[in-house]
């Protein structure tokens, strides 16, 4: 079995976990079927003759009756394909990518063995949380990408198996420092800090994210340093605040991925900044976290158990309470890190190397292929 279906109701690029999965499965010599909404002509570039884009453009409103013309709009489609392809299904591997996708297809998805792949625990969703319980229990083999997550699936859905952690490393990473940047505005924000010791945060940009403090215990630390924010803005009005309370803050808009790496290759330490507002948050797998440390870029990290656990784990890092009031917490951790700037370097590098993506993914299949071979 070397064919895979892959199902998400996203476009592709906003989930990067799914693109590390086509990335193995290519590198396997696998033939997929990927369906999505959307794919930019980036990736329809990358993946050319390696993939088959199955694209069923599903408008985007926040209307309540639009939305539930386009998940049962895309639910038709989909379940149209695969009805269509019921003959070459034994000898597919059937991925559902994202819980939009799987919650849309609804009970009809039951009648096929799945991989189900879940990247968010959805405890402040209890839409999401409720209908995630049967398509959990139906799957052959269910992926999420952090251990704790995989035990709160196990116990809140009473599933009879803990589903596989597949982290949210990048398949392909430069592993370069100080990359040339293409975008042409991080590029001139880049340059003008060339003296500067960056701290970067990259990521949503809003009060719930902790930053100001952050921010504040830069002011507090020499000129050397500035803080660099990365990424989308959750709250216009947050970011202006930030922006003129802190002079050693600047902001740099999101880049599209794998890109936006070019601009995180010059930051000495990287902000790993989550709140204890939901158990997804406090059980966070961040991309960020292969990121910063596939450069060897040592990390700065809450005090949440999701990022506690690597950092203690590999001493790449250190983690803090973020919150309020812990400004000079802050302080001391970016200056014992820059002291000991080789060692924590040396160590995230060891934490990068320390999962193999491809030997999960594989895993995964096989086990896909007993279930399936058995069923028979």
């Amino acid at each position: 079995m070397k064919r895979a279906i892959i199902i998400i109701k996203q476009p592709l690029e906003r989930i990067p976990p799914i693109m590390n999965l086509i990335d193995v499965l290519v590198e396997n010599a696998w033939e997929i079927d990927l369906i999505a909404t959307s794919v930019n002509n980036q990736t329809l570039q990358k993946y050319e003759n390696k993939v088959n884009f199955v694209l069923f453009d599903i408008a985007y409103t926040t209307n309540k009756l639009g939305k539930i013309f386009a998940w049962l709009n895309f639910r038709q489609k989909v379940l149209k394909y695969l009805e269509q392809n019921s003959f070459r299904l034994q000898n597919t591997m059937l991925w559902v990518g994202s819980a939009d996708a799987a919650i849309a297809l609804g009970d009809r998805l039951f009648k096929y063995k799945y991989v189900f792949q879940c990247h968010e625990l959805y405890d402040a969703f209890p839409f999401y949380q409720k209908r995630l319980k049967k398509v959990m229990q139906n799957a052959v083999v269910n992926v999420n990408p952090e251990e704790n997550r995989g035990a709160i699936f196990r116990s809140w859905y009473k599933l009879k198996e803990t589903p596989v952690t597949l982290p949210n490393k990048p398949y392909y990473h430069p592993e370069q420092r100080e990359l040339v940047i293409e975008n042409e505005e991080g590029a001139c924000v880049i340059k003008s800090l060339r003296h500067k010791k960056i701290l970067l945060y990259q990521g949503g940009i809003g009060a719930q994210r902790e930053i100001r403090p952050i921010a504040q215990a830069v002011e507090e630390l020499k000129d050397e340093w500035i803080l660099v924010l990365m990424g989308y803005v959750e709250e216009k009005g947050y970011l202006t605040s930030l922006l003129k309370d802190f002079p050693q803050t600047v902001y740099i808009p999101p880049i599209a991925a794998p890109k936006h790496l070019q601009v995180t290759s010059w930051a000495r330490i990287g902000i790993l900044s989550y709140s204890f507002d939901d158990i997804n948050h406090v059980f966070c797998a961040p991309n960020k976290t292969w990121e910063y440390t596939g450069f060897g870029i040592p990390v700065l990290g809450s005090d949440v158990p999701g990022i506690m656990h690597d950092i203690n784990k590999f001493k790449c890092g250190i983690s803090v309470n973020m919150g309020n009031g812990s400004v000079h917490a802050i302080v001391e951790a970016i200056k014992k890190i820059d002291s000991n700037y080789e060692a924590y370097s040396k160590n995230a590098d060891k934490f990068y190397k320390s999962v193999n993506i491809s030997d999960i993914v594989l895993g995964i299949s096989d086990i896909y292929k007993y279930a399936n071979n058995n069923s028979k």
